[in-house]
């Protein structure tokens, strides 16, 4: 699921920084997470920081 939505947000946000770095969280995200990957609460956290960001540039 998360690479479906790696590839999908890199279609339409090409080149957007804050959207590429949120990509790149998603690319090491696993469910528990460990030192150098990104657990399910923390995609949590970015990922609604994302969706804000998306909602401000409609």
């Amino acid at each position: 699921m998360a690479n479906r939505v790696e590839v999908l947000l890199s279609d339409l946000f090409p080149g957007d920084a804050v959207v590429s770095a949120r990509v790149g969280d998603l690319a090491q995200y696993r469910p528990g997470g460990s030192a150098f990957l990104v657990d399910a609460e923390e995609m949590r956290a970015r990922g609604g920081r994302l969706r804000s960001y998306l909602t401000l540039l409609r």
